[in-house]
């Protein structure tokens, strides 16, 4: 069976779609208890195709060490979760969530090692700008799917979400689309600047304040990541002070937009108290209480633990406390590493003038300051941990990708 490059193409177009959520709201018109039964199925072709296509690239040994290499965290997250849903209350939940989780690095995985950069860029970009148009439309002809009734949160009334059924994901989703324009800017490509507009708009009409604050912060660290490196060792010493002069301006504006424009605290999530409250209740656990989001939820652990206040929200809106509820001491150490290890060799790389390292460097930048107040990347059928997969697959894997690519 010959798997052909177009037909690849669509695969990973749909399979962009659908884990960034932007089906939503096909499966919230569905009958009770009919959408997860239509959302497991296509989650399995997802994965069972993705494998396959990997079994059908890797036909060198070679290969293989690069790809386990280069998976080396993503595959560690995997076993963890694996591991804490045998120690879990809800050990099978844990474990098919694990399983997704797999299941959402082999995509990735499989993206990565089917196509070279302008690939890349184009079959992520294209649909999610396509799913941010349809949003815009949403929002302004159809504003009973497109914009929250408030119906779930008061505070969410009026702000847009899109097809994604959330204005935190319309506008994560739009951050991201944003990253890979942004990289195909520095590889010397680039879109016009009305195709800006679109996750632009998105994102301001969603009001997600943290995704803005990430785009900043990873816009802030490029340029000064290529100022340091075209400066002498001496000017770097003496342009410490005005960085951090320059930061704490930068750090002032942003706290006048979040606090007196969006009226936030600086978390953009409203929910510091509650991160307190959780490490405060919850059983100390070297495995937690099982991944896949098992401790929330009515009758689940948080209802008992951290009050009927938060116990829907399915997330502590930290990636570190998420860790640590899903797996213990053992996602408490390996979150950090798991992402700061990639972050720190990326910098190293680009002094070095390895540009290959500027796509880890924009995405692992923006998940660590996401993880302090949006939201965990270690989660399963999500961009979030597709895109943290890509960011450390990609670098050792372009290389072999340049040389050929098969599956055309």
């Amino acid at each position: 069976m010959v798997i052909r490059f177009s037909y690849l193409s669509l695969f990973f177009s749909f399979g962009i779609l659908f884990f960034s959520r932007a089906f939503t709201f096909l499966f919230e018109m569905m009958p009770e208890g009919s959408a997860s039964i239509l959302f497991t199925p296509i989650s399995l072709i997802f994965y069972v195709v993705s494998l396959y296509i990997i079994i059908h690239k890797i036909k060198y040994k070679s290969n293989l060490n690069v790809l386990l290499q280069s998976s080396f965290f993503p595959l560690i997250i995997c076993s963890v979760a694996f591991i804490s849903s045998f120690f879990s209350m809800y050990a099978g939940p844990s474990f098919i969530a694990s399983s997704a989780l797999t299941g959402t690095f082999l995509f990735a995985a499989a993206l990565v090692i089917c196509n070279d950069e302008d690939a890349l860029v184009k079959i992520v970009v294209t649909p999610l700008l396509l799913a941010l148009l349809v949003s815009i439309f949403f929002a302004i002809f159809i504003p009973s799917i497109g914009i929250d009734d408030g119906s779930e949160d008061p505070h969410h009334l009026g702000l847009w979400q899109g097809i994604f059924g959330f204005k935190n994901i319309l506008g994560r989703t739009a951050v991201f689309t944003m990253l890979f324009m942004l990289f195909s800017y520095f590889r010397g490509g680039g879109y016009k600047w009305f195709v800006w507009l679109i996750p632009i708009i998105c994102l301001l009409m969603s009001k997600s304040t943290t995704p803005i604050i990430c785009f900043i912060v990873v816009l802030a660290s490029i340029y000064i990541l290529n100022f340091y490196k075209r400066i002498s060792i001496a000017a770097r010493l003496i342009s410490i002070p005005i960085i951090i002069a320059l930061g704490f301006i930068g750090f002032s504006i942003v706290t006048f937009i979040i606090t007196d424009i969006f009226d936030k605290d600086l978390t953009g999530s409203g929910r510091t108290e509650m991160w307190s409250i959780i490490l405060n209740n919850i059983d100390y656990q070297f495995f937690g209480y099982g991944f896949g989001g098992v401790f929330w939820g009515e009758g689940h652990p948080a209802e008992y633990t951290i009050g009927r206040l938060y116990y829907h929200l399915g997330h502590a809106h930290n990636g570190m406390v998420d860790a640590f509820i899903d797996m213990g001491y053992a996602g408490l150490i390996i979150y950090p590493l798991a992402i700061l290890t990639p972050y720190f060799v990326a910098i190293k790389r680009l002094f070095i003038g390895d540009s290959t390292y500027t796509l880890p460097l924009i995405f692992l930048t923006f998940l660590m300051f996401y993880s302090i107040s949006g939201s965990s990347f270690i989660k399963q059928n999500n961009i979030l941990f597709l895109f943290y997969c890509v960011a450390t697959i990609y670098p050792a894997w372009k290389r072999i990708n340049e040389c050929h690519i098969s599956c055309r």
